[in-house]
């Protein structure tokens, strides 16, 4: 019974509340690239106190996920990342954009991500990358993610995935 309910309470915030697709190149993500190299910059300089200053709770991602991200080691593994690969291009940042309108309030959501390629290496197949989540009410955008990715990491993955469909 109880599940019910739910289910129908999760239909009508559904019909109430329409998502969609925004251009993924406008000013606004051109200056939010911009704000995104200078976190990057900041990040690989372990200035991590002034990353986590940038932090806004909207619901997206908590402070302590947030926070769990910005250390001294991500802060090394980013500053060798750009050392040897350099700050991508902007064809090697990845974005998607969303604008939310629900009970008549609209906003709008982007996540940015800034793929470390090495040379000749094809986009899909690039491990080394920091996302970035920035969020909008009333035109003012907020920084309410961050995600970073490492090769390593996948490279482990990979390697119990293969060793779980070996047994």
């Amino acid at each position: 019974m109880v599940k019910t309910y739910f289910l129908f309470f999760v239909g009508i915030a559904l019909c109430l509340t329409s998502f969609s697709q925004e251009s993924p190149r406008n000013t606004t993500v051109d200056s939010l690239i911009e704000v995104g190299f200078g976190i990057v910059e900041n990040f690989k300089n372990n200035k991590l106190s002034a990353v986590k200053s940038l932090y806004t709770d909207s619901g997206f991602q908590t402070k302590k996920e947030f926070n769990s991200f910005i250390n001294k080691d991500n802060s090394l593994w980013l500053s060798k990342v750009v050392d040897s690969l350099g700050l991508p291009q902007k064809s090697e940042i990845d974005v998607s954009g969303w604008k939310i309108n629900s009970l008549g309030s609209e906003a709008y959501s982007y996540n940015i991500s800034y793929y470390f390629k090495k040379n000749n290496e094809p986009f899909f197949n690039t491990n080394d990358h920091i996302s970035f989540n920035f969020s909008s009410k009333d035109g003012i955008y907020k920084l309410d993610g961050l995600m970073v990715f490492k090769e390593n990491d996948y490279i482990l993955v990979k390697n119990v995935l293969e060793k779980l469909a070996k047994n």
